[in-house]
């Protein structure tokens, strides 16, 4: 593997990687590692993307959550873990969390469940077995069980609109 010594190049490398999607501090540095920078250049080209605001965890984090939250349909819980599991600090993450609303996680609930109802062709079945498979989906997709069963008290009104 070369070495590379360059913080310029540095720079350039973690500005192409960075180009593609908005990343972490830990993602960049882990590119950088692996292309063979050593830490002080990385230290350095780090600090320089950060000063310039081409690296901001704490941006990634919420565009990433609302993502994760409009696109896949995770919980909270599920945005936390992954957030956690991407190496950002406890202070961003809890910022993130107290962004995530009640009211905001409840109708994120709802759309997973529509979604999920219609996936599975309608609530025509046992009532009590669709609301144990419904909720086990939503506690998979990071939701509590409050807002699990918060939001199964809505499946009588999804069955007759589904219909």
């Amino acid at each position: 593997m070369r070495r590379c010594l360059d913080k310029t190049e540095a720079i350039k490398t973690a500005l192409r990687y960075l180009s593609y999607k908005d990343r972490t501090t830990q993602e960049v540095v882990k590119k950088l590692q692996d292309k063979g920078f050593g830490d002080g250049i990385i230290e350095e080209a780090v600090s320089y993307l950060t000063n310039l605001n081409y690296l901001n965890d704490t941006r990634f984090a919420f565009h990433w959550a609302d993502s994760m939250d409009r696109n896949k349909n995770w919980g909270k819980k599920k945005i936390l873990k992954r957030l956690a599991e991407k190496g950002l600090s406890i202070s961003i993450i809890n910022k993130v969390e107290e962004a995530f609303d009640e009211s905001r996680e409840l109708f994120s609930a709802k759309r997973l469940l529509r979604k999920w109802i219609k996936k599975n062709g309608g609530v025509t079945k046992d009532l009590k077995k669709v609301k144990a498979s419904a909720y086990r989906h939503m506690i998979t997709r990071g939701f509590t069980p409050r807002v699990a069963l918060e939001t199964l008290k809505d499946i009588h009104a999804e069955r007759d609109t589904d219909r």
